[in-house]
């Protein structure tokens, strides 16, 4: 089953034509990665499967047609984690920010509870319940950030360079918890970034390029794909590099996507 369908989408500003023939179907519980880099409007698309900006095109979410009518039941079934985390939080205390979308979604005081209760233990931030989301470190306002976006158990998870503000670690660290999450939990996830380091988490790649996709599939299709991403700007993950040249002297036999993983091939 698909949970987003996106036919024949277009868009210009102007004169200008940002978004051209967008065809775009995301199967329930994949991991999807657009990449591209800015200006090649991945933040437009984002805008539209939000209805943020009005298209012509048929974007189907969870067998919705997005228009006027359905978009409050559309975003009932989406979480998003924008680029700023702060843009998530709108109240005093990271527990209260965890309950406003419940609130406005008319759960009851006692499910409110139970579900921060089942999100704070899973991601580990029980201690920041109470405090202000705004004197977090950049890792935590992150991680309250996702907290935010999947308290409501959307189907389909929008990651809007989310992980930009944030060193390697802990991105690695939140990758790794979204990872688990996604294949227990069935989400769908859309991710849209221009760093490809994080598309090693995904199933299925879309580079974007003067807004159309100009590779698509598995990842590990579309990283074989290396000299036309040279072309664009954009360079193999380091993990995928690695493997590529550790493969080309007969010492692994595939491609690579965690260390862990890797360390342990090497030392059999």
């Amino acid at each position: 089953m698909n949970i987003l369908e996106i036919k024949n989408l277009n868009f210009s500003y102007g004169e200008k034509q940002i978004l051209k023939n967008i065809h775009l179907s995301l199967k329930q519980g994949s991991w999807n990665t657009i990449i591209g880099l800015s200006g090649t409007g991945k933040s437009t698309l984002l805008k539209m499967i939000l209805g943020l900006i009005e298209t012509d095109a048929s974007i189907t979410i969870d067998n919705l047609l997005l228009n006027k009518s359905n978009l409050f039941e559309i975003r009932k079934k989406i979480g998003v984690v924008f680029e700023n985390p702060e843009f998530s939080f709108v109240t005093e205390t990271v527990k209260d920010d965890l309950a406003f979308t419940l609130e406005n979604m008319q759960y009851c005081s006692e499910d409110i509870k139970k579900r921060i209760k089942e999100v704070a233990e899973c991601l580990k931030i029980t201690k920041m319940l109470n405090k202000n989301p705004h004197s977090l470190s950049g890792g935590e306002k992150q991680m309250v950030a996702f907290a935010c976006a999947i308290i409501h158990k959307p189907k389909l998870l929008i990651f809007d360079e989310a992980f930009s503000m944030i060193d390697s670690i802990e991105r690695q660290n939140i990758l790794k918890i979204v990872k688990k999450m996604q294949q227990e939990e069935n989400i769908t996830i859309l991710q849209v970034t221009h760093d490809m380091e994080e598309c090693l988490f995904s199933d299925n790649l879309y580079v974007l390029q003067d807004g159309h996709f100009i590779l698509q599939g598995l990842k590990e299709d579309v990283f074989k794909e290396e000299a036309k991403l040279t072309k664009i700007g954009l360079e193999l993950p380091f993990l995928v590099n690695l493997s590529k040249k550790l493969q080309y002297y007969d010492l692994i036999d595939r491609y690579y996507y965690d260390m862990e993983q890797l360390v342990d091939a090497l030392w059999k």
